[in-house]
Formats: C-alpha cells, structure tokens, sequence
C-alpha cells in the first residue's frame, strides 16, 4: 500500500465511515472493473484512490439504511463502537 492509500485510510477512520462501509465499496469497485469487458481493461486499478467514489456511496447506502433503526444513524453507532480502523486490528490484519 502507498502512502496515498494510508492517508486515505487514516480520512476515511476520522470522518466516522465504517469498516462495513469500506470493504462494501472496495468489493463494489472491484465488481464495477471485473464485470467491464476484457477489451476495455486498459487502466488498472492502483490504489485505494480507485475505490473512493465507492466507499462513500457505501457509507451513505448504510447511512440510509440505519435510518428509523433503534441505534441511530451509522456515524453515532461507529462512535460507539468500534471503526474498524484501529492500529492493533489493522496491524494484526
């Protein structure tokens, strides 16, 4: 990963989205670039920076879907639990 990936990273953890959010967005990028014919893969997927537009429909997708729920909107549920994001759980990974 590049620094660029971590500093996304690092924006993503401190604006609250969740680890949920992430990796759904991710996979969806990945799905958008895998279902495209063989033929129009001429840019490759470099970074993070790829999946970011993603991510955050994720967020807001899940966002949308707490809503009327008992616990709230997801940026109150991540701050009580946790991100997803933190040092250890990200090392150990």
């Amino acid at each position: 990963m590049s620094t660029l990936d971590w500093a996304l990273i690092e924006m993503w953890r401190e604006a609250g989205i969740p680890l949920e959010a992430a990796l759904r967005g991710i996979d969806a990028a990945f799905d958008k670039y895998e279902a495209r014919q063989k033929r129009a893969r001429m840019q490759r997927i470099n970074g993070l920076a790829w999946c970011a537009q993603s991510v955050m429909q994720a967020a807001v997708e899940l966002n949308e879907a707490a809503t009327g729920s008992a616990t709230g909107s997801v940026t109150d549920a991540a701050t009580a639990r946790e991100s997803g994001f933190e040092h250890e759980r990200v090392a150990q990974h």
